[in-house]
């Protein structure tokens, strides 16, 4: 029986793209079942986002991203994450997650794009075969929003105020923690 992995996590967090490496690592040796649910780290930030005063990536995050042979471009903008989430739940519907998911992150962090911004979605969109027609009928809807309101409330009840945060059984896993104790929680469920 597949182990189910519950991952929260936020396009603006580095420690959830150097996450979401480990669980690719994760998937290919063990037989995990794999959910991903929006969390909005920072819905302060503005929707056109803010602008960022230190350009550089950390030496810490920059030490774990090659861990996982990442490489982040330092970026001026710090951007809102709300319609990127918002459109990560469209692929979802769409059974297009994995790759909209893996495009959004390299958007933000090693091409230095802001992923608050409709054009640069819709062409993420459409380079994985979806229709930005559709996208469009769907961000009018309030059904992104509805999804990505449960994930908060389910947050807020496991006590989750940090991403990117692992749940595996009873275990919750927080923060950019090493591939091996994942794989030793999942391997002990």
């Amino acid at each position: 029986m597949k182990t189910k992995v519950v991952v929260y996590s936020d396009y603006v967090c580095p420690f959830c793209f150097i996450g979401k490496r480990r669980v690719d690592k994760l998937k290919e040796e063990l037989d995990v079942d794999v959910e991903w649910k929006g969390f909005e780290l920072h819905p302060e930030t503005p929707k056109e986002g803010r602008t960022r005063e230190h350009k550089t990536v950390s030496e810490f995050v920059d030490r774990l991203a090659k861990d996982v042979n990442l490489e982040f471009k330092p970026r001026s903008l710090s951007s809102n994450s709300r319609l990127s989430l918002r459109a990560g739940e469209f692929a979802k519907s769409k059974n297009k997650f994995e790759e909209y998911h893996e495009a959004i992150f390299q958007a933000y962090f090693q091409e230095a794009k802001d992923i608050g911004d409709i054009n640069l979605i819709k062409e993420i969109v459409e380079r994985i075969g979806l229709d930005t027609n559709e996208l469009d009928n769907y961000l009018i809807t309030d059904e992104a929003d509805k999804m990505l309101e449960r994930h908060k409330k389910e947050a807020r009840e496991d006590r989750i105020d940090a991403v990117p945060t692992f749940i595996i059984g009873d275990k919750k896993i927080i923060g950019a923690q090493p591939y091996s104790v994942i794989k030793e929680v999942v391997e002990n469920q």
